[in-house]
């Protein structure tokens, strides 16, 4: 009796000890994530090099996934890396739909530590294999986006024509309100005020109302309609939007926002002679900003308008030299 109640506690003991041995590997890998960082990291990487030959690639290849998106904020690097192991197990096993949303991740990796052309390289991965789908148009929207930010407007018109066509066929509302968006901000960035902009501000607006939008997604609705109204100058059109949006941001607590929208303010305020506003404006934007140097610049530089308008040279140099100042730092910055 003794002996078999050792035994029977031996085996229970080993069946401890080899349970995360013999479990799935998406399992093995969850129960080592749920760690702290410290020694999950560690633990994380000992894991992927044992079972980098198991028999089971494509689970493997789904923990790759799930680990690049949880490196994603932390370490951008490691997140691209583990995005690439997910692709190349997928992309072997013919696993096309799993290959595409690690493309896609890595498409937006790409995004945002700004190698334009290399995200824009690998989203057009995922169209040449993938048939016409939510994740395709999804695609033309985020390729739409990139060929903005490096000036390619012709590339980014056919892009965002094919997603938008595909999300009205859908009835994807929101996806399709998200692309109106772009394609506007793609015409102010184009400095172009003719119908096509109004057009697609007035779409957006028009499927607010039918649909739950975020109070981020109805600032930025609010920002862009009085930017336009700005470059037509109908300032008081502008006015009207710039507080909308400003209220917003007060809402949503982001003094970042706040900054943005005072300085926007103040700038329609200077285009119509009310220096008294303008200055109040840029003094408030001036004291949201805090430590953000890609904020302050604009500000300064806006400054730097309004002292020129009012015949200050020396204080309007003043403004504008700190402008490039903080332009510069942000430039460091941002490469380091």
């Amino acid at each position: 009796m003794y002996l078999r109640q050792c035994l029977f506690f031996f085996c229970f003991a080993s069946s401890l000890m080899f349970a995360q041995i013999d479990a799935p590997l998406k399992s093995q890998y969850d129960s080592i994530i749920t760690l702290d960082a410290n020694r999950r990291d560690e633990l994380v990487a000992d894991f992927f090099t044992k079972n980098k030959h198991h028999s089971d690639q494509l689970e493997l290849a789904l923990c790759y996934h799930e680990y690049s998106k949880k490196m994603f904020r932390n370490d951008i690097d490691k997140a691209i890396t583990y995005a690439k192991q997910a692709i190349t197990i997928r992309s072997k096993y013919q696993d096309i739909s799993a290959a595409s949303k690690s493309l896609y991740a890595l498409g937006h990796y790409y995004n945002v530590k700004g190698n334009y052309p290399k995200s824009i390289q690998t989203y057009s991965r995922i169209v040449d294999f993938s048939k016409e789908n939510n994740l395709t148009a999804k695609v033309h929207n985020r390729k739409g986006v990139m060929f903005t930010l490096i000036g390619d407007f012709d590339k980014a018109k056919v892009n965002f024509e094919k997603a938008e066509r595909y999300f009205k066929k859908e009835a994807k509302t929101k996806l399709l309100y998200k692309n109106h968006i772009d394609i506007a901000q793609m015409y102010e960035k184009m400095h172009w005020i003719g119908e096509e902009r109004m057009y697609h501000i007035d779409q957006a607006d028009s499927i607010q109302n039918l649909i739950e939008i975020s109070d981020l997604g109805r600032l930025i609705l609010y920002q862009i309609s009085g930017n336009f109204y700005d470059e037509r100058q109908e300032y008081h059109k502008a006015i009207d939007y710039h507080k909308k949006a400003l209220s917003i941001s007060y809402r949503i607590q982001d003094s970042s926002y706040i900054s943005m929208n005072y300085s926007n303010l103040g700038m329609s305020y200077c285009s119509l002679n009310n220096f008294e506003e303008a200055k109040k404006s840029y003094d408030k934007a001036l004291l949201y900003s805090g430590n953000n140097t890609v904020i302050k610049a604009p500000v300064y530089n806006n400054l730097g308008d309004y002292y020129l308008a009012k015949c200050q040279f020396k204080k309007a140099l003043f403004y504008y030299y700190k402008a490039i100042q903080y332009e510069e730092i942000g430039d460091v910055e941002d490469k380091n």
